[in-house]
């Protein structure tokens, strides 16, 4: 909607080329300048679409066919833009530390536990529940997630099927995990659960102020208020000190997944338990 549908997509099937593919991803990387990953999310449509076009024989070859691959070898590309770095022990320690002494972010960190410590999607912990945890095992089995699907009146959360066959597993629970879920489970046990049902499930774990579950909007927004803050009071601090102060880049919760794959890929040697544990 907001880069295709005015633009390039008002094109009658029959008159595209080629090289109209080829200038419509140009003009997105230079004109509007858009980030590299961002056109490989819109060639994830465009691709695909011409290809059911070829196969219902309405054009006779995909003119996207090695468009990508062409601009990527290109000085339009940027090698470096849109790859993930996770954060240094140090980092992620240190963003931690801050969520859960603070007044005002301490009730994000249950939340962010479970990212850094299980590797789940943002719409598997969004929409994780408590029958889903096994406190006895230290298990977390993840079935469900959630995800927004566009609607007349807008977007709309619904529960789905994992994003892949391998991404309905168990995980096991580091210490950390299963301290922080347990805290939860009994502040919540005092307070009373939520009663918020979604596609008839209901005991969520993660509730926002409205009773609802997160959508991943808002959690991108609190990670950076929260980095935002923790940056600003740590140079104060490292002046203080006369040290170097350890600031936190600004990231999303991918960074968090890519971390948490990486710290595992760090410290085990059995890559393919890694990969149940992750869904892939």
């Amino acid at each position: 909607d907001h880069f295709v549908r005015d633009t390039f997509g008002k094109t009658l099937l029959k008159d595209i080329r080629y090289t109209d593919v080829k200038r419509f991803y140009c003009e997105l990387l230079d004109e509007k300048g858009i980030k590299p990953i961002t056109l490989d999310n819109i060639n994830t449509l465009i691709h695909p679409a011409l290809g059911m076009a070829v196969r219902d024989g309405v054009i006779r070859s995909n003119p996207s066919n090695g468009v990508m691959g062409e601009i990527k070898k290109s000085n339009l590309w940027d090698k470096d833009t849109g790859v993930r770095h996770a954060l240094t022990i140090d980092q992620g320690k240190a963003f931690l530390r801050y969520v859960q002494r603070s007044e005002t972010y301490n009730h994000w960190f249950p939340m962010f536990i479970v990212f850094f410590g299980t590797g789940m999607r943002v719409g598997e912990v969004c929409s994780l529940r408590w029958d889903d945890i096994n406190f006895e095992k230290k298990e977390i089995y993840v079935n469900h997630t959630v995800v927004p699907l566009r609607k007349p009146e807008g977007y709309q959360l619904h529960i789905s099927t994992p994003k892949t066959g391998k991404s309905k597993r168990m995980i096991p629970m580091m210490d950390e995990v299963y301290e922080a879920l347990s805290e939860e489970y009994e502040r919540q046990r005092m307070t009373g659960f939520s009663s918020y049902k979604l596609d008839g499930m209901t005991g969520f774990v993660f509730i926002n102020r409205y009773g609802k579950i997160f959508q991943q909007g808002l959690i991108n927004k609190a990670i950076f208020r929260i980095t935002e803050e923790y940056n600003t009071q740590e140079i104060l601090n490292a002046a203080k000190e006369k040290r170097r102060p350890l600031l936190i880049p600004h990231f999303s919760f991918y960074y968090i997944l890519h971390t948490s794959c990486t710290r595992m890929c760090a410290n085990a040697t059995i890559i393919k338990a890694i990969l149940d544990i992750m869904g892939h």
